[in-house]
């Protein structure tokens, strides 16, 4: 019994690391799941009469999958209508005074304040 006493130990340890792994892995994943939702927001909010946006379903999907509550994904969405809200137009003349949609949506997706506002809400 002494000598297997170890040996359970070892084990035991190995199983509480790797459940502890686990968890760590599928909160990150969670979270990236909650930034690809912040991005599909960004892009409805930003055209709510584009066609092609009014069929899309990513955003649900990675809401659910994300495993962030309701309120979670309304605080994404408030940030994300703001970020739409403030977005320029283009200072580019040719451009004819249109928006860089994709172009802001995406620096929202990777800035520190949708980063910030993920990790409140782990």
């Amino acid at each position: 019994m002494k000598k297997s006493f170890p040996f359970l130990l070892i084990c035991l340890s190995l199983i509480t690391y790797g459940c502890t792994s686990s968890k760590s892995w599928k909160t990150e994943k969670n979270s990236e799941m909650l930034r690809d939702y912040a991005l599909c927001r960004c892009l409805t909010f930003a055209m709510p009469n584009d066609t092609i946006l009014a069929h899309e379903i990513s955003a649900s999907i990675f809401g659910e999958l994300s495993g962030y509550s309701s309120e979670s994904q309304d605080k994404i969405d408030s940030l994300a209508k703001r970020t739409v809200n403030d977005m320029l137009p283009s200072p580019i003349f040719d451009h004819g005074s249109r928006k860089p949609i994709l172009k802001n949506c995406i620096l929202f997706y990777k800035s520190k304040e949708l980063d910030s506002l993920i990790r409140i809400l782990k």
